[in-house]
């Protein structure tokens, strides 16, 4: 129950993010470099012309001020990507985008093998359903209660 309650919430203010200007919007279809965690689903860049904010796609996860979930998630993707060179391509008109770096590799599945999001809604039957199952039946994360 309170899963779907942290899911039903991040899909809302997930959706309330993409109100900031998105990344192909802005005329950006992929983007590299430092990026900071907003929450565990949202990325920002910093550039000349201003912040670029960047989905991770398939993920929904708790915004950053749903605690403890929403705070654990946006501390352990940011932790994560410190320091390391990011890389979102393909980014959508909704600002959604596959974000990696050379030592992790996709972040989506990342931060959902690990318990701090869930897949977004369609995506069952995905890698990322898989990797949700794997951290339900490890009880990682948000799963564990």
């Amino acid at each position: 129950m309170v899963m779907r309650t942290v899911i039903a919430l991040a899909t809302v203010l997930t959706a309330a993010s993409s109100m900031h200007e998105s990344a192909r919007a802005q005329g950006a279809t992929e983007i590299s470099g430092a990026a900071r965690a907003i929450d565990g689903g949202t990325l920002e860049f910093d550039r000349p012309e201003g912040p670029l904010r960047v989905r991770l796609t398939g993920v929904s996860a708790p915004p950053a001020d749903a605690d403890p979930y929403g705070a654990w998630a946006q501390m352990a993707l940011d932790q994560l990507i410190d320091g390391r060179e990011v890389t979102c391509t393909g980014i959508a008109e909704d600002g959604e985008a596959l974000c990696t770096t050379p030592s992790v590799g996709d972040l989506s599945n990342w931060i959902i093998v690990n318990g701090f999001a869930a897949p977004a809604p369609g995506s069952e039957g995905d890698g990322y359903a898989r990797a949700a199952r794997s951290a339900r039946n490890a009880k990682r994360g948000i799963w564990g209660q």
